[in-house]
């Protein structure tokens, strides 16, 4: 499959995910210059009219950059649909857990590029998370009561398991009363507050 940045940034049109750009720091070229197709390009327009129009994003921003020329920059729709105020080109936006995408997508480019492999250990790249333990749950027999004591995994994560969101990896509220949230407390990833 053959990588291109206008792939992965079409991806994120499609989840109305946009980035500000500030004026200046990415010059303007006409697509063909970089080997972007104009017309193929003028496709977003309605692709993402439609979701407005459809009323399942209320507005987008799209960019589309190659070769460090900025080739496409579009408002769609509404920034505050209620009080009728139009999507800018500057506006931004909060991602909450789009960090996701950005990695996975970033992540695949390694693999593409024979750097990462997805059935490497995690530890390979990340030599602190070799040694990792999991927590175990045992049911008190007479009260029900669930304790919880650490054990060794029975195979090392792999970075397909961080991708597909099975590496057993929790926030540390999940693990409230739980030899893990001493575990991730111990190591700064949690602070109780």
């Amino acid at each position: 499959m053959k990588r291109t940045a206008t792939a992965a940034l079409i991806f994120f049109a499609f989840g109305a995910v946009a980035i500000a750009r500030e004026p200046g720091t990415l010059p303007m070229a006409a697509p063909e210059d970089v080997g972007l197709s104009a017309d193929r390009l003028s496709k977003i327009d309605g692709a993402i009219k439609g979701e407005v129009d459809a009323g399942r994003i209320p507005g987008a921003v799209v960019m589309v950059a190659r070769k460090g020329h900025l080739v496409y920059h579009r408002a769609f729709g509404f920034q505050d649909k209620d009080a009728g105020k139009p999507m800018g080109e500057d506006a931004l936006f909060r991602l909450y857990s789009m960090t996701k995408p950005f990695v996975a997508v970033a992540a695949m480019m390694l693999v593409e590029d024979g750097k990462l492999q997805l059935a490497d250990p995690v530890s390979k790249h990340l030599p602190a998370m070799k040694g990792m333990q999991v927590s175990v749950a045992k049911a008190d027999g007479q009260f029900a009561r669930l304790t919880y004591s650490l054990a060794p995994t029975e195979r090392e994560m792999s970075v397909h398991d961080l991708l597909r969101h099975t590496s057993g990896l929790a926030y540390g509220e999940i693990t409230l009363n739980t030899p893990v949230k001493d575990a991730y407390a111990k190591a700064g990833l949690y602070l109780p507050g």
